[in-house]
């Protein structure tokens, strides 16, 4: 087994026992191979600071628990897919009453009427995000 390194960390068994069972791992560090402790998979622990697993129940320097707050995460991330839908449902509703309003009122076909109210949509989007950023900057610069 090695990881960066070839010659730099290997693993003796030990076996003992009936039908030659493994009992247990040793890995030896020959002092060449320094682990990675920072990547995507690696974080801080919230309450001492040391490198743990993304994915660690309990913190191995300081035994902090992160069950609850993984059950939290897990929760939140759920409830914003639910929002996202529901906020479609409803962008789609709007969509479809705005056509047959519009379609209603003009002389235009299902088709174009879907359309026009699409663009119509879009650019309202569009220009209610430019004036929120242009009332931001006044109000920053304002205070």
């Amino acid at each position: 087994m090695t990881y960066e390194n070839e010659n730099a960390v290997y693993v003796r068994q030990n076996i003992n026992g009936n039908n030659l069972q493994v009992a247990g791992r040793d890995i030896i560090n020959n002092g060449n191979f320094i682990p990675n402790l920072s990547g995507p998979e690696i974080v801080n622990c919230r309450t001492c600071q040391t490198p743990i697993s993304r994915k660690a129940v309990e913190c191995g320097a300081c035994y902090h628990n992160f069950h609850h707050e993984m059950i939290l995460e897990k929760q939140k991330a759920k409830k914003e897919a639910e929002d996202l839908k529901y906020t479609m449902l409803v962008v789609i509703v709007v969509t479809l009453v705005l056509t047959l309003n519009v379609n209603s009122k003009s002389n235009l076909n299902m088709g174009e009427s879907f359309v026009t109210v699409v663009i119509s949509m879009f650019f309202s989007w569009y220009l209610g995000i430019v004036a929120l950023v242009h009332i931001k900057a006044w109000w920053k610069e304002r205070s």
